[in-house]
């Protein structure tokens, strides 16, 4: 028996004043987020939670939310394990429809998406909002995890953490191959 999806929005029945969606779920209800997870991109330390407002507005639906929980990741500099809070706010609107375009004439053969307008499509009576949810919650992801804004990272002689402590290595380049051409003079 499948489980009832708490981020379904009927259109349809959509009051003009609007409704409230909450959601608790763990990351393996979102498919992305699982791939992420068994990748080893992340890990996720707490449910994923959302609140969503829909309502109509003209032809479209406006969804305004906040999606949160909290992500492990491993620092790029210092590979140490850390736990973010990663929260995002977003608002979306969705079309059944494009809506007509009036053009003068001068740039004929120009159609937009309904991404470069930036409106997302939906088709029939409902819109599966937990798609959604997913995308901001990977966009809440960083691309380059770091402890902490000052992380010192390990050293690249002996590998010791920086941010506990100097290890003593001298500061001296790694590779001394091109040394010789800081003496180098040419001609003018």
């Amino acid at each position: 028996m499948g489980r009832k999806n708490a981020m379904m929005l009927y259109v349809d029945n959509l009051p003009d004043t609007g409704v409230v969606l909450f959601s608790e779920d763990d990351p393996e209800a979102y498919p992305v987020l699982e791939e992420m997870r068994e990748a080893g991109e992340c890990r996720f330390l707490a449910p994923i939670r959302a609140e969503l407002r829909a309502r109509p507005v003209r032809d479209m639906i406006e969804v305004k939310g906040v999606v949160e929980t909290t992500i492990g990741l491993d620092c790029r500099r210092c590979l140490a394990e850390y736990a973010l809070p990663a929260q995002r706010e977003f608002t979306l609107y969705y079309v059944s429809d494009l809506p007509e375009i009036e053009t003068d004439g001068s740039e004929e053969g120009t159609e937009l998406t309904a991404e470069e307008l930036g409106l997302m499509t939906y088709e029939g009576d409902r819109i599966d909002l937990s798609e959604a949810v997913s995308e901001q919650m990977v966009m809440a992801i960083p691309g380059w995890p770091l402890c902490a804004d000052e992380c010192k990272g390990l050293c690249a002689h002996c590998g010791a953490d920086l941010n506990v402590a100097a290890c003593g290595c001298e500061d001296k380049p790694l590779d001394d191959r091109f040394a010789v051409l800081k003496k180098l003079k040419l001609p003018k």
